[in-house]
């Protein structure tokens, strides 16, 4: 009987022990502030903003948006095959030889990933020059947004150019 009252002491201390050691194994890290997760329909119209503020910021300029909404570690495909990151982005589309003259967005979807990823896809239709070429067309967009403490970020973009037939 004493044998099992012993052992009925020591395994909460060691479950104890097991998980002080595993906050010493993790309390190195930053710990992102929590907020209460918002609902799919909050979700989907703070991307909706962000997608809409996106378009905003190419068609009249904006270059102080990229900065403010691209995540420290983006990275990007553009239609031509070209990787680029955050400092690229914000170059190029800071660059007063972009220039954009309209983008229609259709076929936009969004699908969440536990509450702090978000994927859009899309297309659209761009009217606008790169160095005084035309690149108008119609593109298929793939937008990843991930949530930075509480507010979300674009970490990933990829544009393909369409073939008309």
């Amino acid at each position: 009987m004493r044998n099992k009252r012993i052992i009925t002491l020591i395994i909460p201390l060691i479950v104890i022990a097991g998980l002080g050691r595993l906050e010493a194994q993790t309390s190195g890290k930053k710990a992102l502030p929590r907020k209460a997760p918002a609902n799919e329909q909050e979700i989907l119209e703070e991307i909706r903003q962000l997608e809409t503020s996106m378009r905003e910021a190419f068609e009249e300029g904006k270059s102080a948006w990229w900065e403010q909404h691209l995540d420290d570690h983006y990275s990007g495909l553009n239609a031509e095959g070209r990787i680029a990151n955050k400092a690229d982005a914000i170059h190029l589309y800071g660059s007063p030889e972009l220039k954009y003259e309209e983008m229609v967005v259709s076929d936009a979807a969004a699908r969440i990933f536990n509450g702090d990823c978000v994927i859009t896809t899309g297309k659209s239709a761009v009217k606008g020059s790169y160095k005084g070429q035309d690149i108008g067309g119609d593109y298929y967009f793939v937008h990843v947004w991930i949530k930075d403490g509480t507010e979300f970020k674009l970490v990933s973009a990829q544009t393909t150019k369409l073939n008309r037939p």
